[in-house]
């Protein structure tokens, strides 16, 4: 996939985006597929997305997983934005990311996992940043 913003991207974000909210309570394994794959779809992300979400080397990524850190991971990939996260009177955890300089800012909650959220965020984020780059005549053109 070409390092350009464009359809191909909003559609593998999307796809990314929908598929983390089908997941309704992930356990560990999932959380940390989920959080593998943000990264590798960020590693070739267009410029206008990693200018502002850059996950940690593969290398990197591979042992965090393999310690069950996944939250570690997407602090990491986030550090250029920030990230706010918290946790509701009902228990769910929510992550935002806000992008002012964009005016975009999306949340995710999930019933039981940060990490969870915080993936659906910075996937939700990036997505805004691709529509943003898009345009609304593109993005009529791929609803």
């Amino acid at each position: 996939m070409n390092n350009s913003t464009g359809t191909p991207w909003h559609r593998v974000l999307s796809e990314f985006l929908d598929h983390c909210e089908r997941i309704r309570a992930p356990n560990r394994e999932d959380v940390s597929a989920l959080a593998h794959r943000l990264c590798q779809i960020l590693d070739e992300a267009p410029d206008a997305v990693r200018e502002h979400f850059e996950p940690p080397p593969s290398s990197t990524v591979a042992r965090l997983v393999e310690r069950g850190w996944t939250e570690q991971i997407l602090l990491l990939t986030t550090e250029r934005v920030g990230l706010m996260a918290s946790r509701a009177a009902s228990g769910d955890a929510i992550a935002t990311i806000a992008v002012p300089s964009l005016d975009i800012e999306r949340s995710f909650s999930s019933p039981d996992s940060l990490a969870h959220a915080m993936t659906g965020a910075i996937a939700a984020t990036a997505l805004g940043i691709v529509a943003s780059d898009l345009g609304p005549a593109d993005l009529d053109d791929i609803a």
